[in-house]
């Protein structure tokens, strides 16, 4: 099994990072092979709505974002990730969400996925509707959606380490791809 994960939070070895990382370790105990992209480190134009993908069967840029999208194409599970900034996925995420049309209009999306989202805020319910909005989406360009980590009340990796339920939940996951 090929899991491939992206973390879009902008700081290394955040909370995001953590629970994605903590995904796949679980898994590569179980023998699957696992690799992370994290977006700040890349290199990712956002889409121009150019259309050159509808005409060409490919994105026009070249960029860090076509590695990712092959890494993925040939994964079992997508595990992507991201704190919730001002009540959505971080701009890092969602440049990378949006590049979605290229392949959306060509070959498609076919492969499992689990989302990862974190807010420091520690009303539970504040973005579900948000969640299942994204989760719902990404359902509709393909992907399928197995699990969803929904991470509250953890502005730092200490509140991370209080708040074990989230770590278990992702070692758990893992350990059932």
């Amino acid at each position: 099994m090929k899991i491939t994960g992206v973390s879009g939070s902008p700081r290394k070895d955040s909370n995001t990072d953590t629970l994605i990382n903590t995904v796949l370790n679980s898994a590569a105990e179980n023998g699957a092979e696992t690799q992370l992209f994290r977006i700040n480190d890349l290199s990712i134009k956002p889409c121009q709505s150019c259309y050159y993908c509808k005409e060409n069967g490919v994105c026009k840029y070249q960029d860090d974002y076509v590695e990712i999208v092959k890494a993925i194409d040939e994964s079992d599970v997508f595990v992507v990730g991201s704190p919730i900034y001002f009540s959505e996925v971080t701009a890092q995420l969602k440049t990378f969400i949006d590049r979605f049309y290229s392949i959306v209009n060509n070959q498609g999306i076919n492969t499992k996925l689990v989302l990862v989202y974190v807010q420091a805020n520690p009303d539970e319910t504040l973005y579900k509707p948000y969640i299942e909005a994204q989760s719902n989406m990404l359902g509709n360009i393909g992907f399928e959606v197995i699990d969803i980590i929904h991470g509250y009340g953890i502005p730092e990796i200490e509140n991370l380490e209080e708040n074990k339920e989230f770590l278990e939940k992702a070692k758990e996951i893992g350990a059932n791809l």
